[in-house]
This record gives structure tokens, sequence and C-alpha cells, in this order.
């Protein structure tokens, strides 16, 4: 069987508030802030918990191409079991003018996850976004898409108050 696991919130530790308050910080301070922040996660979840024998895991994340190396390392260090590390992100938010900022598919990330869940023939998913459970089972009826971990939809920075 092949298993995906999404890497922020899922394999590591990710704080979701902490994060949205980073992307808030001025375009100079951004950079060296997520880095900072993505280099000092810690693991969560043993994939080997989950796996019988023959299973292959994949680690398909989120995150942008300027935190591709770290990821990399991270994963190397931390999940050396992984069959393939892939980083679907785009190019990261400092990059971008505020009106480029504007004009980005929200829903890039998830579309690259999506393709690699196909690409690589993934079988199960495990995600902890439930927006992006949501949206990826509408995408992959023939994929089991799996919430682990998280946060409430209601309680998420971008819908409260909504």
């Amino acid at each position: 069987m092949r298993i995906g696991f999404d890497l922020d919130g899922v394999l590591c530790d990710y704080d979701d508030a902490v994060f949205h308050m980073i992307n808030r910080l001025p375009r100079e301070e951004l950079r060296v802030a997520q880095i900072h922040y993505f280099s000092t996660r810690k693991p969560l979840l043993d994939t080997e918990l989950l796996l019988h024998e023959g299973d292959e895991y994949h680690v398909i994340t989120g995150r942008n191409q300027g935190l591709r190396e770290l990821t990399l390392m991270w994963c190397a260090r931390h999940l050396p079991g992984a069959a393939s590390v892939q980083v679907v992100g785009g190019t990261p938010r400092y990059e971008f003018t505020e009106e480029e900022l504007t004009d980005l598919d929200p829903e890039f990330s998830l579309k690259g996850k999506r393709d690699k869940i196909v690409e690589l023939g993934i079988d199960v998913y495990f995600e902890d976004e439930p927006r992006n459970v949501r949206r990826l089972r509408e995408m992959l009826p023939g994929v089991a898409i799996i919430q682990y971990g998280g946060i409430l939809e209601s309680e998420h920075p971008s819908t409260r108050g909504a």
C-alpha cells in the first residue's frame, strides 16, 4: 500500500496561530522567520506504526519552494524511511508584490498535493486541515483521505468571525 502524509500538523508540530502571525511580518523579515520556525519543528507521528510489511510512504507538503531544501533536510533527519518527499507549494509569498498576491490561486498547493497523490498512486493520505480534507475528497473520490490532527474548521483563524 502507498501511504501519503502531509507534513505540517501531521508528521511535524505546527502552530497555526504562530504561522499566521509570521506571515504578517514585513517582507524583509518573513523569510528568516519562516526558516527559523520550520527548522525548529519537532516530529509528531512515528510513521512506522502505521505501516505493514511492503507498505511505503511519501511526504507531500504544501510548503513553498523557498523552504524546499530545509524541508528535505528536516525529513532526512526525522523521516529517513520516506520513499519520497514532495514539496508542492509555489513561490514564497515574500517574492510577490502586494498586487500579485491578490491574483494567486488559493488552491495552488492543494492542487499540487492532488497531482502528486495521483502521480505516486497513493492509496491513503493523511491531512490535518479540515478544508483540505473536504476538497481532496471531492477531487480524489478513489483515495482514502483521512483527517489526522489539525484544528476544528470553526476555530481556524481564517474562518473565525465569518
